[in-house]
């Protein structure tokens, strides 16, 4: 996908319960555009590409409550991406 435009939604700091260390994940919202079709992950992990309408991103993942409050923020950023 190329990235037409890009804002941040923000991060999070993520920590092992284990022996306490952490990282930090970012997370923005992007318009992209599809390159071409999708042919192959070259890592094998990655079958297909699927665009999904954020509303229903729970039948594919599901975040909990933090994930809600992403797609949230990434919503309200989308009126403000342009291309």
């Amino acid at each position: 996908m190329k990235v037409l435009s890009c804002l941040p939604i923000g991060y999070q700091k993520v920590t092992d319960t284990r022996d306490n260390s952490f990282v930090y994940q970012l997370r923005y919202a992007c318009l992209v555009r599809p390159y071409g079709p999708f042919i192959e992950d070259p890592a094998g992990s990655i079958t297909k590409i699927k665009l999904i309408d954020p509303a229903g991103y729970k039948q594919y993942f599901d975040w909990g409550q933090i994930g809600d409050q992403i797609i949230s923020r990434a919503l309200e950023l989308k009126l403000k991406l342009s291309v």
